[in-house]
């Protein structure tokens, strides 16, 4: 009667969490090569921010790196486990180009 066969994750590959871990440091040192990054578009000499403003852009930065990256590690995990016909291998390949 029981015909659902389930694995666990961690059956299938060691750690999930660190390789996202490396691959998130990799494509954070790769980001200034990429693309630059500016807080808007200000003049040459525009006068100090207050540290409120300060703040309150570095914490909405802040907030949608915590909410992305999140989503990019459970998006990663559904396109290489959820075809049964991946092998290990390819699904952690899968994984690792999803993720950077």
């Amino acid at each position: 009667m029981n015909d659902f066969f389930c694995t666990a994750l961690e059956d299938r590959i060691p750690r999930p969490d660190l390789v996202f871990l490396f691959n998130i440091i990799l494509a954070f040192l790769a980001l200034p090569a990429l693309i630059s990054l500016s807080l808007g578009e200000y003049k040459f000499r525009s006068p100090r921010l207050s540290w409120f403003t300060r703040l309150r852009r570095w914490s909405f930065l802040t907030a949608k790196i915590a909410l992305l990256l999140p989503a990019v590690f459970f998006v990663a995990l559904d396109l290489a486990y959820l075809p049964p016909a991946f092998t290990p291998s390819s699904a952690q390949s899968i994984q690792r180009v999803a993720w950077f």
